[in-house]
């Protein structure tokens, strides 16, 4: 459902101004002005920004051009800031308006969900659900689920943001966050998704080199490559049978590479240049075609678990509540890469000694 506004005044506002029948309406300044002036001049804020042009956001909106315009025009007058630039080419909204662009956004579709929330019988998903998540996760694992929930839900819109980079939740509007690694103490809530287990990796070829390794220390001498967005680079964690899982032992290497994305590494471990610990979901397609083989398989590295993280106060609206259940479904334990490696024998069933999650491998 959208909100269309007309540009002017309406009759009850007139009188209330002691307005004749005709006339326009009053100039408010900051503060001033009804609540459905202001919801008009926030609709055509973020009709103009997302359509990238005042011709199609008034088309969007029903109205006339200069009725867009005005609002807009209007509405940089009464905040003293300049929201958008305009030139012959469209309309780009300045640093401040995609701040307010963020939070104008996020009000229209509050309201739209209270409508929602009342208006009886069966109802489809609309609106924007906006999330991150790591980038090598989202491309190898979660494209498929994605995809299918779309086509189940063809009024939804996604705003997907895909990146290593841990954002603040609070501040740039997202619903909800797909992390991976040991959650840093904060106030957000949390739902668990499945186990993420990493396993030393290394090319056929470089292992025929070196020989595979029979001890953790054997791997000192190697060639290590090294995750650089790990909060110890040079340290690995790891358990083995024998160990406590509640103190495990650290391997301190010297990486002859270090590089921040995970498949990059793998692909360098591919080639012959030397070893290093991962995550499956990033190698189990490697490991399926041999293109990379598991050393030491009876240890387990640095696991950790992947989780939905949401800002609490509010309540999540239905529409994101249903992307992240359908999330916790299909990403339960054992993960569907990790269901194919163990079913083709290359990977075993995960041991009772995990070391402990830890935020080492190459997603968060």
């Amino acid at each position: 459902m959208g909100w269309k506004l007309d540009a002017r005044c309406s009759g009850w506002a007139r009188a209330a101004h002691g307005l004749p029948k005709g006339k326009g309406c009053p100039r408010a300044g900051v503060g001033q002005g009804s609540e459905m002036d202001r919801f008009a001049e926030w609709e055509t804020f973020v009709a103009v920004v997302e359509e990238g042009s005042l011709t199609r956001g008034a088309h969007r909106l029903g109205v006339a051009v200069s009725a867009v315009s005005r609002r807009l025009a209007d509405l940089e007058r009464r905040l003293g800031v300049r929201l958008a630039q305009r030139s012959a080419r469209g309309v780009v909204p300045t640093a401040d308006g995609e701040t307010y662009y963020t939070r104008c956004q996020r009000l229209l579709e509050d309201a739209r969900d209270a409508d929602n929330a009342v208006v009886p019988g069966e109802r489809g998903l609309t609106g924007v659900v906006r999330f991150t998540a790591p980038l090598s996760f989202s491309m190898r694992h979660l494209t498929p689920l994605i995809a299918q929930f779309a086509t189940q839900h063809p009024e939804l819109r996604l705003d997907i943001d895909m990146s290593d980079r841990v954002v603040d939740l609070t501040e740039t509007g997202f619903d909800f966050a797909l992390r991976i690694g040991e959650l840093a103490s904060s106030q957000l809530k949390a739902r668990r998704l499945c186990r993420i287990r990493s396993v030393p990796v290394a090319a056929p070829s470089y292992w025929a080199r070196t020989s595979l390794p029979k001890t953790p220390d054997d791997l000192v001498t190697t060639d290590a490559l090294s995750y650089a967005l790990s909060d110890t680079p040079h340290q690995w964690s790891y358990t083995a049978p024998g160990l406590s899982a509640s103190a495990p032992r650290t391997l301190r290497v010297a990486p002859r590479m270090t590089v921040a994305n995970g498949d990059f590494m793998a692909e360098m471990a591919a080639a012959g240049l030397g070893f290093t610990v991962v995550p499956s979901f990033i190698v189990d397609e490697a490991l399926r075609e041999g293109r990379l083989e598991i050393g030491l398989p009876q240890c387990s590295w640095f696991d950790m678990h992947a989780y939905l993280v949401y800002p609490p106060g509010r309540p999540l609206p239905a529409r994101s509540r249903a992307v992240m259940d359908a999330l916790v479904v299909a990403l339960c334990d054992p993960p569907p890469w990790d269901v194919r490696l163990i079913d083709d024998g290359i990977l075993a069933a995960a041991p009772t000694h995990a070391a402990p999650a830890k935020e080492h491998g190459p997603a968060k």
